[in-house]
């Protein structure tokens, strides 16, 4: 898996909406999006901001080929 396959799937297992998550990043839920079809990438900041509030290190979110980061 790519990032954005496992933000999408973290996020979904954490529970949280693509809105929730952008809040309390302090971006936009189209960010989000972006970030989840692969669009666009974050910053290695905000990438590791995103791994903590789903409880996952920075290199499960770009890990490939795993089925559950």
């Amino acid at each position: 898996m790519e990032f954005s396959e496992n933000l999408r799937m973290l996020r979904d297992k954490s529970g949280m909406s693509q809105a929730e998550l952008a809040e309390k990043l302090g971006v936009t839920r189209a960010l989000i999006a972006q970030y989840e079809t692969g669009a666009k990438s974050p910053n290695v900041i905000l990438a590791n901001r995103i791994a903590k509030l789903l409880g996952v290190t920075l290199n499960d979110m770009v890990r490939k080929g795993e089925e559950d980061a």
